[in-house]
């Protein structure tokens, strides 16, 4: 997470509840500060996925990196989530 916000409380809710054990996911949730600290950590391999701003991966692809980018399709919000492009499956 880059932020202590509402549109970034929905993981610590979801930790709290239980969901993520449910489903058998062990998560660990990261404050991060900023997009540029989030795409170093997903590049270094630290973080599978986070929210990083899309000019931050447009400079980090234009600097020869290999960010990808996902936006969920819903209405309202503009949570986008950022990975490496190589670590999607088909």
């Amino acid at each position: 997470m880059t932020a202590l916000s509402a549109a970034m409380w929905i993981p610590w809710i979801a930790k709290d509840a239980k969901i993520y054990e449910r489903n058998g996911l062990d998560v660990e949730i990261v404050l991060l500060r900023g997009s540029g600290q989030s795409s170093q950590a997903l590049l270094g391999g630290s973080l599978f996925a986070a929210p990083v701003a899309l000019p931050q991966v447009m400079l980090a692809d234009l600097n020869g990196a290999d960010l990808g980018q996902c936006r969920p399709h819903h209405s309202g919000g503009e949570q986008q989530i950022a990975g490496k492009a190589g670590d999607q499956e088909a």
